[in-house]
């Protein structure tokens, strides 16, 4: 039987990188491809990933500066999904060159240096109840037919798969590991920033850690804050639910010492090299004390920490659109954060879910992060 011809461009529509022919590259054809591979090959780095995707993009005349966003985006949604699974391991690090100098018998030997190096691999099947939907992880083995997209062409969301019909979620369940949407959220991403500063920290407690958080930030201050703080110096002042604006610019919550009511505050010191988060204590519109917080999740989680052990929790309103369920936020979201965020059409401030998920389902997934869900 001869062979048929195949352009490269007819290849790209038929692995499912482009919807037709000269037709713009597909997050979620690349999505499919790198899931492919990791499943295949195990444990992964992920530049190997992304040069497997570079070649075969090449052989479909695909490649460009713009697909190499493409495949990076695709990459770093899939692990913030948790479709990929980073499992890397401790290795001993490579030494330039070997000791000259024969060390006396009496002297140990240095101790060999390690390092973390990343290793990526695809999860076994797990399902997500999202309540009239089923968010598809891992290799799960389900004809493409019965998955649904949401999203336009181009955005992260349309990585994520779902189910929506019930015969097919009901199969896909008896196959996979059964998560609800808080197990997939995973803990609470506080208790990383509890346990740098608590000592046998053992447990979460009600808030998620967050009360523990934030009493640890006032301890540290109290114990070991300077006595002044850089300049310039914005505070986060504003009450929740307001404009929130930005730390280098007049507006929304942000304020200087001289306008901050008694208190500790976070704060943000603008620079040309990135904003650097602290906490502060303002006594009759001066700082007091101020301590610089680790980095800027900390800061993200101190936000959140603080308002709901002050009584006033951040706030996000849901709003139900023809489009799907509308997240409204009022503040900044820590990195965990960013697992919501992938199967989000995201707008700055408003997250937009698919239809098919439910409120109670978005509640209880923004919820985890302390802040107040309203209408």
């Amino acid at each position: 039987m001869p062979f048929e011809e195949v352009s490269a461009e007819d290849a790209a529509v038929e692995l499912g990188l482009t919807a037709a022919v000269g037709g713009p590259l597909l997050l979620a054809g690349i999505a499919d491809h790198l899931r492919q591979a990791a499943a295949r090959w195990g444990p992964t780095a992920r530049p190997t990933l992304a040069a497997h995707m570079k070649r075969t993009l090449a052989a479909c005349g695909q490649w460009s500066p713009t697909a190499s966003a493409d495949v990076r985006a695709a990459l770093t949604t899939l692990v913030e999904l948790g479709e990929l699974v980073d499992v890397g391991h401790l290795t001993v690090a490579d030494d330039d060159e070997p000791e000259d100098e024969v060390q006396p018998e009496d002297d140990a030997a240095p101790a060999p240096r390690t390092v973390r190096r990343a290793r990526y691999a695809a999860p076994l099947p797990r399902a997500v109840d999202f309540g009239q939907s089923t968010l598809v992880l891992g290799s799960a083995d389900i004809a493409s037919a019965q998955l649904v997209a949401f999203g336009a062409a181009g955005e992260h969301a349309t990585i994520a798969r779902w189910v929506c019909d019930p015969a097919a979620r009901e199969a896909l369940e008896a196959e996979a590991v059964p998560l609800t949407p808080s197990e997939w959220l995973g803990l609470p991403g506080a208790i990383d920033h509890v346990e740098r500063r608590v000592v046998d920290h053992k447990h979460v407690d009600a808030t998620g850690g967050l009360a523990e958080l934030w009493a640890s930030i006032e301890r540290e201050l109290s114990e070991l804050g300077a006595p002044s703080a850089p300049t310039p110096l914005a505070l986060l002042a504003g009450p929740p639910g307001g404009f929130f604006g930005t730390p280098d610019a007049e507006g929304g919550r942000w304020r200087p010492a001289s306008r901050t009511p008694d208190g500790v505050w976070v704060a943000v010191k603008p620079s040309t090299r990135g904003p650097r988060p602290y906490v502060t204590r303002v006594a009759q519109g001066t700082v007091v004390a101020a301590r610089e917080l680790y980095d800027m999740d900390e800061l993200h989680w101190a936000i959140l920490a603080r308002g709901l052990v002050e009584g006033e929790p951040e706030r996000a309103r849901l709003t139900v659109t023809p489009r799907g369920l509308e997240v409204a936020l009022s503040c900044w979201m820590p990195a965990q954060a960013r697992r919501l965020r992938a199967i989000s059409s995201v707008d700055r401030w408003t997250w937009t879910l698919p239809p098919w998920v439910s409120a109670d389902a978005a509640t209880e997934l923004i919820g985890a992060f302390g802040v107040r869900v309203g209408g």
